[in-house]
């Protein structure tokens, strides 16, 4: 045989393997897919169902808030200043967070790990224990009304609480993350194969690194 056909040939069968190999992965990788939209499919199903709100409670988060505010004012073009008033307001205040089963949900199968990438937490309006909560006056004056004063911070409770939510996110991920893993893994035991159930879910939230996909 000379060496040009023999070059030849060998081109050829690692064309072969090659083609072999790329529908190989490619069957491997298609099958992956349809098994982690099943999934998909089946588990907001499931959700649903069970959560008439479409919503999934996977963390709380109970503290005490305490709002302050130090008023000052000026007459005469700030030629005189009066005494500084200080108010607060502590609360008991109870957060609830969840995950939309309506929201952008995917899974991916990445080896022997099943990834469940959720939605962006979410949380209810913070619930203030308004039969516990504490009306101060620190520091008084008899040239101010404290009672206008301590009203508008009260006023204020609602927008300091949302942002009081916002910043807790933080503080809770870890533990909805473990709840929607629990939630997701209890499923997966009722629901499907053997197989499937050898799955490890592991939770991934947006703002996190992507996973790559294993062959």
């Amino acid at each position: 045989m000379s060496g040009k056909l023999f070059v030849i040939l060998m081109l050829a069968a690692a064309i072969g393997l090659g083609a072999t190999l790329y529908s190989t992965l490619k069957h491997s990788a298609d099958s992956r897919n349809m098994i982690a939209d099943q999934i998909k499919q089946e588990f907001i199903s499931y959700a649903t169902e069970i959560k008439a709100t479409q919503k999934l409670q996977v963390a709380e988060l109970s503290q005490v808030e305490v709002f302050e505010r130090t008023s000052t004012l000026t007459l005469l073009w700030n030629q005189v200043r009066l005494p500084d008033v200080v108010v607060s307001i502590t609360t008991p205040v109870y957060f609830v967070y969840t995950v939309d089963m309506k929201g952008p949900w995917e899974f991916v199968i990445s080896g022997q790990t099943l990834v469940v990438k959720t939605p962006e937490l979410q949380y209810n309006p913070p619930a203030a224990n308004l039969s516990a909560t504490k009306f101060e006056v620190k520091k008084g004056s008899v040239f101010r009304d404290e009672k206008v004063i301590l009203a508008k911070l009260q006023s204020q409770m609602t927008p300091f609480l949302d942002e009081r939510a916002k910043h807790n996110v933080s503080l809770v991920q870890e533990t909805a993350r473990k709840s929607i893993q629990e939630f997701v893994t209890t499923w997966m035991n009722e629901k499907f194969t053997q197989d499937q159930k050898k799955l490890i879910v592991r939770v991934e939230f947006p703002h996190e690194a992507k996973t790559p996909v294993a062959p």
